[in-house]
């Protein structure tokens, strides 16, 4: 999988659409601010996979608990609580609180348990959060630095097994702060989660529309996972000031990064 940068033309033609989906994804929250289960267990094969979710065998995955579809915190409070935090506690975030976090994002409502979950009518979309014709495009990457019973690294998100695959082992988390221009909530948070775009495969079905139709996928899976940390009392903030390539390189990862979203207590 790969993905290039639009050209400037696609960002003059995108601009506004852009603006318009930050500021009813972050806004509706009431604050807007973008800086410029069951017990976890690691399996041997690669799980059934998604689109976006490439399948390589003899790649360890880590099965996610069972993300829960009943909470403590309705919708309406999770939307007038939020608020972006740049402080976090070193305290490990807890597996369960991940896996829900990027069910919440863009997993699928099957692996919940949810009885008759069915897909969209017209294009069989399965996930928590829509998908131009259910392609897919995004990739959900885990930087992991304290995470309950998970190793620090880099992870990739299965939406349809609900695990993760490991790409790279280590601490990452100040490679992806300098390439994300120092900011340094990016190093002291437990964990970030990076939505990255697999252009190419949207723009084979949609051309150079697909680009919007992903960028507008992203601002959704982003309030998602906003909105289920503050029910879960987790903070975030939503970065999109860094270098791509270097951000691609710390991930290992051959989708365009479009957002980081630190995560902690």
């Amino acid at each position: 999988m790969g993905g290039t940068m639009p050209g400037p033309a696609v960002f003059r033609g995108l601009a506004g659409v852009l603006l318009a989906v930050a500021l009813v994804g972050l806004l509706a929250a009431g604050s807007s601010c973008t800086s410029g289960g069951t017990t976890g267990g690691e399996r041997s094969g690669p799980p059934p996979g998604q689109a976006g979710v490439p399948s390589r065998g003899g790649m360890g995955f880590i099965d996610l608990p069972r993300p829960m579809t009943r909470g403590q915190v309705s919708l309406e409070e999770a939307l007038a609580e939020r608020r972006c935090r740049r402080e976090f506690s070193p305290k490990e975030v807890a597996l369960a609180h991940l896996g829900q976090l990027l069910w919440a994002g863009s997993g699928a409502p099957s692996t919940a348990g949810t009885p008759g979950a069915q897909g969209d009518a017209t294009t069989g979309a399965t996930h928590t959060a829509p998908s131009a014709g259910a392609i897919y495009p995004l990739a959900l990457y885990v930087v992991a630095g304290h995470v309950e019973r998970l190793d620090p690294g880099v992870y990739q998100y299965d939406a349809g097994a609900h695990a993760l695959r490991r790409v790279l082992a280590g601490d990452v988390r100040e490679e992806l702060a300098a390439a994300a221009l120092r900011q340094d909530w990016v190093r002291k948070a437990p964990l970030s989660v990076v939505i990255a775009a697999d252009y190419p495969r949207i723009r084979e079905r949609y051309g150079e529309r697909g680009v919007r139709y992903a960028l507008i996928e992203a601002g959704c899976v982003a309030q998602n996972i906003a909105l289920q940390a503050t029910a879960l009392g987790l903070g975030t903030v939503v970065v999109g000031a860094f270098a791509d390539e270097k951000v691609a390189g710390v991930l290992g990862a051959g989708e365009q990064p479009l957002l980081i979203i630190p995560v902690g207590p």
